[in-house]
């Protein structure tokens, strides 16, 4: 009598071996959708979601193997790209070395570089603005599903009548709940463009109207005032784009009026619900003034003084927790000191690449930013800069108040924007050749 364990397992060894082979978006559609899971409190689901990548490498190396003479990028892009990364990756390669604390540098030197394996992988799969697309989706459900076992986490246990002591996370590890918010920042961003910009059909409409409601909902409930600001500057961005395309203030208008009008549903369907989003945020700002954004601005100025030691070059890679529990107590900041002690993060990735990289590393940091920004303003399909510029916006405004730049879900929006720019740059070629592929 067979095993019906060793069945499944048959089953599920030809499916992967199929989507290996033949259908490797679907590998790579499943593993965006597992990068918010992550950090969930589901069992074995850190496993999947690594060997979920491990799948994808295999089936990416097996179709390049097969497809050797093909190639997305034209050679001089090819040559221009891998200068710039080998520059990038030399000087990070040499902040290791000089380090204050080399074994924990070598770790996030690592982490870095796998980390740039998945934006590699992810940006030279989508190769047509279909699998863009569905890329981004995946990862919107994703976002709807974590923010599903958010707000769960919210009202089981009456947690929802004392919502101001409670900030609410899909994630398993206490303190995670920023990273919760910043992780769904992206997908309100995108459902926010596809309102605004995307042809209107009915139910379609109507549907991804009340998945945007929903997911603010679960930003505002997670209390997490970064992601608050990046968003809403974000759709300050798309606002501004819509006017400018239509000529007309009207989309600002109607935006304000439909705000209004759910803020009164809310209102009218549940008095105490819009009682509580009201006191959470005014609450959350309250406390910002009042404790320096959780001693992030007590962290900052710590952070001023400490650079001073290593102005020039920096303490070395990723090392600020290591730097600033070598020098905190040696430097004088005077008021309030709250939330000081050892080990503590920069709370701004900027802040943290100029202490661990100095000034040499962050005007390399800053030039490559400004590159990064113009190229996306420069691409042809309009959508598209409206899109990735607002989503890239709100990330790089979160990251003013949280460390971002050791997390999956940051590195897939500079890996889609990638990806967009090159199929831009790929069509733009395209449209240089007629049917008979003479040159125009």
């Amino acid at each position: 009598m067979l095993n019906t364990t060793y069945i499944i397992y048959f089953i599920a060894t030809i499916v992967i071996g199929y989507c290996i082979i033949a259908k490797s978006k679907y590998l790579l559609y499943f593993f965006i959708f597992s990068i918010q899971l992550e950090s969930m409190p589901i069992p074995g689901q850190s496993s999947i979601a690594k060997y979920t990548f491990y799948l994808l490498l295999l089936s990416y190396a097996i179709s390049k193997i097969y497809n050797l003479n093909k190639s997305l990028f034209s050679p001089r892009l090819s040559l221009k790209a891998s200068a710039i990364i080998a520059f990038l990756m030399s000087f990070a390669t040499i902040t290791v070395l000089y380090s204050i604390d080399i074994p924990y540098s070598i770790e996030r030197y690592f982490l870095l570089l796998r980390l740039l394996v998945m934006v590699f992988v992810i940006q030279d799969q989508i190769n047509d603005f279909d699998i863009l697309h569905n890329c981004i989706v995946a990862y919107v459900l994703s976002s709807i599903l974590i923010s599903l076992l958010a707000i769960n986490n919210l009202i089981r246990g009456g947690n929802l009548t004392s919502a101001l002591n409670y900030r609410v996370s899909a994630f398993g590890t206490p303190g995670e709940e920023a990273h919760f918010a910043a992780s769904i920042a992206p997908s309100i961003v995108y459902l926010f463009y596809n309102v605004l910009f995307i042809k209107k059909n009915g139910p379609a409409f109507s549907l991804r109207i009340l998945i945007l409601v929903f997911l603010i909902g679960a930003l505002i409930v997670s209390q997490t005032r970064s992601a608050w600001v990046g968003t809403a500057i974000a759709f300050v961005i798309l606002l501004f784009y819509k006017a400018k395309e239509s000529k007309s203030i009207k989309p600002i208008m109607s935006a304000i009026v439909a705000v209004s009008v759910v803020i009164l549903i809310i209102a009218l369907i549940n008095p105490a619900i819009m009682s509580i989003i009201s006191l959470i945020i005014t609450n959350r700002y309250q406390s910002a003034f009042e404790s320096g954004g959780a001693g992030r601005t007590t962290i900052w100025r710590y952070g001023i003084e400490i650079f001073k030691y290593n102005y020039l070059f920096g303490s070395g890679f990723m090392s600020f927790p290591s730097a600033f529990t070598r020098y905190y107590q040696d430097v004088n900041v005077s008021g309030l000191i709250h939330g000081i002690y050892a080990g503590r993060g920069a709370h701004n990735i900027y802040l943290a690449i100029l202490v661990e990289t100095g000034i040499v590393g962050s005007s390399i940091a800053l030039i490559s930013l400004v590159a990064y920004l113009h190229r996306i303003i420069k691409q042809r399909n309009k959508q598209m800069v409206y899109l990735m510029i607002s989503v890239n916006i709100a990330m790089l405004t979160i990251g003013i108040f949280l460390d971002i730049l050791n997390r999956k879900y940051f590195w897939f929006i500079i890996a889609i924007t990638i990806a967009s720019i090159k199929l831009d740059k790929q069509m733009h070629e395209l449209s240089q050749y007629n049917e008979n592929g003479i040159c125009i």
